[in-house]
């Protein structure tokens, strides 16, 4: 799943955080008993200078294939296909978080 899907995910993460370093919070993953393939991953990046940035990419069910970006301001979401975007969406939000 990693190598398929989720390159895209954590390719994602990685320009919406600018670049920065990230490390690893935590991974969760299955693996087909027949391969040893990893069929679904989550995980979570922790990128320097503050954010958190988290991820799923499955081989086993469909997903959404979409990106959202949540900040102190508001939330954006990035439509599929999210590694090559045509559109997306901004919901302003204001108030205490």
């Amino acid at each position: 799943a990693m190598a398929e899907t989720g390159i895209y995910c954590v390719q994602f993460l990685a320009w919406a955080f600018g670049g920065r370093e990230a490390e690893v919070g935590g991974v969760c993953y299955e693996l087909d008993p027949h391969t040893g393939h990893d069929t679904h991953v989550a995980a979570t990046l922790h990128f320097s200078g503050g954010g958190i940035g988290t991820l799923e990419c499955s081989l086993r069910h469909p997903s959404p294939r979409e990106a959202v970006i949540c900040g102190t301001r508001g939330v954006i979401r990035v439509s599929f296909p999210f590694w090559c975007p045509t559109r997306f969406s901004i919901q302003r939000m204001s108030g205490p978080a």
